[in-house]
């Protein structure tokens, strides 16, 4: 069996478990961050503010828990395939 194929299998499946089931924390940070930072905070890293205007999150949770529905069933499928060719 290739370790590789099982490292990104869990990878997949646990960072999608993690969208899936909790999506609104994502969105809840970036949200803070971005009042933070209009308050006056200075920029973790070079234009911040900037990147979080630039790549907003879908508008609604459910677009955040589908994506991760979505690595839990490219996991699975890994997973599958890894026993399946034994």
């Amino acid at each position: 069996m290739n370790w590789q194929n099982w490292a990104i299998a869990i990878g997949a499946i646990g960072s999608g478990g993690v969208a899936a089931l909790f999506p609104r924390a994502r969105r809840l940070r970036r949200e803070a961050r971005r009042a933070e930072l209009s308050a006056g905070a200075e920029e973790r890293f070079f234009e911040e503010a900037r990147a979080l205007d630039a790549y907003p999150l879908p508008r609604t949770d459910i677009g955040i828990r589908l994506a991760g529905l979505g690595m839990v069933a490219l996991g699975l499928v890994l997973v599958g395939l890894e026993l399946w060719s034994g």
